[in-house]
């Protein structure tokens, strides 16, 4: 079977996308949908611990979503700017780091031109692919540091889908309750409906909880332009499988025990490993690049996701 972009579409009306949150995580919809059976039943996500198969391994992404979103003005012009920072390449001295970055603003920027974003000061260094930056930042108080500087004056980046201003609350809600690796620019969302008692509850009934990284980029926004999928190219992405949780994922295949992957992202980064010869192999020391939709090695039995938007990579 060929897939197509027309398989990857559908209507979904603006107004049917939240833009805040539910009280509580674990109050979302949750469509269950069991392959190969015709009927599907409609639940919450509270409801996941009755719902799983017994001594099910369950694999979460710990990444945390960073302060990355800049505002601020051209230094030559004075027009408007706006940076949302992708990914740290290295530190240049105690003060100064370069970073691969999205910048919007009015003309053409030219390497060397510099930008006020309040906190810190960011000096273009060049533009090596379609779309993305290479800039240098520095803070503007001395003795600051550039992450101090991001947790001050940086905006959560909400996704494009969220049509309204960052708020004080999204530094938390618009994270899973096991974030613990800052890095991503967008957040796991299908792990943002568990809560602590949740996690507890799966775990009091037999299941284990492995953990993950891999920091999402914002090509997980990009729309799908080829018309056959397969061809369409996926960005690279920082991911790790820690020495442990290949063990752990490993004893569960070998004891026939179901695979659960929260969130498109951990399917990624598990077949990702698996297509690199084992899941120790995605590590700090090269990306994991996230497979097209014709296929690839899986470990994975089952999936729990949020809705994706239509025609886009996630």
């Amino acid at each position: 079977m060929t897939l197509s972009l027309a398989d990857l579409d559908y209507e979904l009306p603006p107004g049917r996308i939240a833009q805040a949150p539910l009280p509580s995580r674990d109050e979302a919809r949750l469509l269950v949908v069991r392959r190969g059976r015709p009927e599907v039943r409609h639940a919450r996500v509270r409801d996941l611990p009755g719902l799983l198969a017994p001594r099910t391994l369950i694999v979460v992404n710990d990444t945390r979503v960073f302060p990355a979103r800049l505002t601020g003005r051209r230094e030559s012009t004075g027009g408007a700017c706006e940076l949302l920072l992708v990914r740290r390449q290295d530190r240049r001295g105690e003060r100064v780091e370069r970073w691969t970055a999205l910048l919007g603003t009015g003309g053409k920027p030219h390497p060397g031109e510099r930008f006020d974003l309040g906190v810190l000061r960011a000096t273009l260094v060049e533009r090596p692919e379609r779309g993305t930056f290479v800039v240098d930042l520095e803070p503007r108080e001395a003795g600051d540091t550039v992450e101090r500087a991001l947790e001050r004056g940086g905006a959560t980046p909400l996704p494009p889908y969220i049509r309204r201003a960052p708020e004080p609350s999204d530094r938390e809600r618009y994270q899973t309750v096991y974030a613990a690796r800052p890095g991503a620019v967008a957040a796991p969302t299908a792990g943002l409906h568990f809560t602590p008692e949740l996690l507890e509850q799966l775990a009091r009934e037999g299941h284990e909880l492995v953990r993950v990284t891999l920091h999402v980029g914002p090509g997980t926004f990009r729309p799908i332009t080829a018309d056959a999928p397969e061809k369409h190219a996926l960005d690279a992405e920082w991911a790790e499988v820690s020495e442990s949780a290949a063990a752990s994922i490993s004893a569960a295949s070998r004891e026939g025990r179901p695979v659960l992957a929260v969130g498109t992202t951990v399917v990624r980064t598990l077949e990702s490993a698996a297509g690199g010869g084992g899941a120790a192999a995605v590590d700090g020391r090269r990306p994991a690049v996230g497979k097209g939709p014709a296929g690839g090695a899986s470990t994975v039995d089952s999936r729990q996701s949020r809705r994706a938007r239509p025609r886009t990579e996630n």
